[in-house]
């Protein structure tokens, strides 16, 4: 599989701004400033979460919907590194944008001042195709390993591959295990339409991606950036030649993303067992900011909310 280290999960590999922007100094800048902090807090627990912020004082449409996603496969602290690596980017390139996104190699952060929660997007948004390989038995094993990962097996994150060929592909968890599956396999289809005869190769939609390299021929000083826009990425080491036995995909069990909203009520959101805080500026309910969340202090704080609504509510 392709693993991370910190430098490489922090490696930039697209940022997008929207227009138009948003004035300084009003209610939607506080929106944002708020969701980002939620996001960093949670992406200490969790490797993916979702929120949607609106200041008291502001109106609906000032409220700003959010989330992040990490590789299943980076720890609690590296996840938490990458996002707030997002977080910063983020605020220094889209400083007034109503919305935003961007991918580094370890995780994905977006907001956007409309509901984009499970919408599908499957459009292409990055990628970069490898140095041409003719091998017959290495593109028979590239075949084989993305099979693996485009197989239905009811996860979002998925990583392994055949001998010397290594991949992994992982959907955006707001999505359906279906729409996931059926992104990965667009994805797929990209792959062996715009990098045919790739040794290695990334392909970026909307919701998902896929990327897979063979560490026999693998050459970052190599590798074509097939996309229009300006992206960056850092080099990484070339891994120790894999032995040409098959290795079995590896799998990551991974919570399915709720699909029935939360009812908004008047009764104190807190555990009996649990003292009530003071009320806070978070809303995570859609079709309103008229539900005050007090904020968690404790991951058991987190998980007794848990039992009682069903999903992981947000700071």
């Amino acid at each position: 599989m392709l693993f991370l280290s910190l430098s490489t999960a922090n490696s930039l590999i697209y940022i997008e701004c929207s227009q138009p922007d948003f004035t300084m100094m009003t209610p939607y800048e506080s929106n944002i400033n708020y969701l980002f902090n939620t996001l960093l807090d949670s992406a200490s627990i969790s490797n993916f979460n979702k929120s949607i912020i609106c200041y008291p004082e502001s109106s609906q449409s000032d409220a700003v919907y959010g989330l992040f996603q990490c590789r299943n496969d980076l720890s609690s602290s590296n996840c938490k590194d990458c996002v707030a690596n997002s977080l910063s980017q983020l605020k220094t390139t889209c400083p007034t944008s109503t919305s935003g996104k961007i991918q580094l190699d370890g995780c994905f952060v977006k907001y956007n001042i409309t509901s984009f929660f499970g919408v599908v997007d499957n459009m292409e948004v990055s990628k970069r195709c490898g140095p041409s390989v003719y091998n017959s038995d290495v593109l028979s094993r590239i075949d084989d390993a993305l099979v693996l990962l485009t197989s239905a097996n009811g996860q979002y994150f998925r990583g392994g591959g055949f001998g010397s060929v290594q991949g992994v592909a992982q959907c955006v968890q707001d999505l359906t295990i279906n729409e996931c599956e059926d992104c990965l396999l667009e994805a797929y289809r990209r792959l062996r339409s715009e990098c045919e005869t790739s040794s290695s190769a990334d392909m970026y939609l909307g919701n998902c991606y896929i990327r897979y390299a063979d560490q026999d021929n693998h050459d970052d000083n190599n590798t074509c950036d097939c996309n229009d826009d300006d992206n960056h990425r850092s080099k990484r080491k070339k891994k120790n030649r894999m032995p040409p036995s098959r290795i079995n995909i590896k799998t990551f069990e991974e919570p399915e993303s709720p699909e029935k909203p939360i009812k908004v009520t008047t009764k104190d959101p807190s555990p009996p067992s649990t003292p009530s805080p003071p009320a806070g500026h978070y809303c995570n309910v859609v079709g309103g900011c008229t539900c005050p969340i007090p904020p968690p202090f404790t991951q058991a704080f987190y998980g007794q909310r848990n039992e009682i609504y069903g999903i992981p509510w947000l700071r």
